[in-house]
């Protein structure tokens, strides 16, 4: 896992140590592919402004809140969510 400098941020966020899966790239594409397979079911999703419920500034959401997980079970989490 990758540690994210967090000194700039409010001490309530400092107090644990943050960090980021590091299979977060293939993570992240798991959670493409599930939101792709989403609209293809679902075509009038396509001419919405729909965002990824995943997607965050350092990365995936669930590779940053897992970062030690086994990569298949936070990639499944992440593509169950993208479903939703």
């Amino acid at each position: 896992a990758t540690k994210i400098d967090v000194l700039s941020s409010p001490s309530c966020i400092t107090t644990f140590p943050v960090r980021l899966h590091a299979d977060e790239p293939q993570i992240t594409l798991g959670a493409q592919a599930a939101r792709k397979t989403w609209l293809d079911i679902d075509p009038p999703a396509k001419e919405k402004e729909l965002r990824s419920h995943s997607a965050g500034p350092y990365g995936n959401f669930f590779a940053l809140t897992w970062p030690y997980g086994k990569m298949e079970r936070v990639k499944l989490a992440t593509e169950i969510i993208e479903t939703l």
